[in-house]
């Protein structure tokens, strides 16, 4: 798990989430987009954002996000073959723009090992000890036609019509001696496909970019 939250937003650095985007498919973006998807998935009025936010930080302050995606090694080692990885989609030429948030792609690793994941879902860790939050899961994608853009009058567009379920009130249980993370609603465990357990890409990591 990435050490505890480091933003600090009208001075309550702690109540604000660690957030993780897992998807199959991987849109153009930078880090302003990413931190206006970051306060507006914690409920920030856009309005205020300009006011109290965006004319007193970077586009790169304020962000405590995880993009979770496979990477090229990963489908490689897929059991099932290289051909599961067609249903995996982004562009090298998105990754590799000047402006692109490389720095905050995280491995998404599956339950199953040497499988690969076609989900879409949002997992907020809450606290110093991230032990709390909720979880999303649906079909949005991390792109900027499923989640929407702000525009200057702080009012958001969509491209796209999506459907996803929200369970707040979620406990996150350490187990295997602290090595791994249980996701827990109303004191049952959330079957995610994925492991709650995020390690940055390494250096030499890449996400998969298909061949179409």
């Amino acid at each position: 798990m990435i050490g505890s939250p480091h933003v600090t937003i009208f001075g309550h650095a702690s109540a604000w989430p660690f957030l993780v985007k897992q998807g199959s498919s991987l849109g153009r973006m930078d880090y302003t987009w990413l931190r206006e998807f970051y306060l507006c998935a914690h409920g920030i009025e856009p309005r205020l954002m300009r006011k109290y936010v965006f004319d007193h930080s970077t586009p790169n302050d304020m962000v405590d996000v995880g993009i979770a995606f496979h990477t090229q090694a990963q489908v490689d080692a897929c059991r099932y073959g290289k051909q599961c990885g067609q249903f995996i989609m982004t562009k090298r030429s998105k990754y590799e723009a000047r402006d692109f948030p490389r720095g905050a792609m995280v491995r998404t690793e599956p339950l199953h090992k040497d499988t690969l994941l076609h989900a879409k879902a949002m997992v907020a860790q809450v606290g110093v000890e991230q032990d709390k939050g909720w979880v999303y899961v649906g079909s949005h994608n991390c792109t900027r036609a499923a989640w929407g853009t702000l525009y200057k009058d702080e009012l958001p567009y969509f491209n796209n019509y999506e459907f996803g379920v929200l369970l707040s009130g979620v406990q996150f249980k350490k187990v295997g001696g602290g090595k791994g993370v249980r996701a827990v609603w109303k004191e049952s465990a959330l079957e995610l496909p994925f492991q709650v357990v995020w390690r940055p890409y390494y250096r030499e990591d890449v996400p998969y970019f298909g061949t179409f």
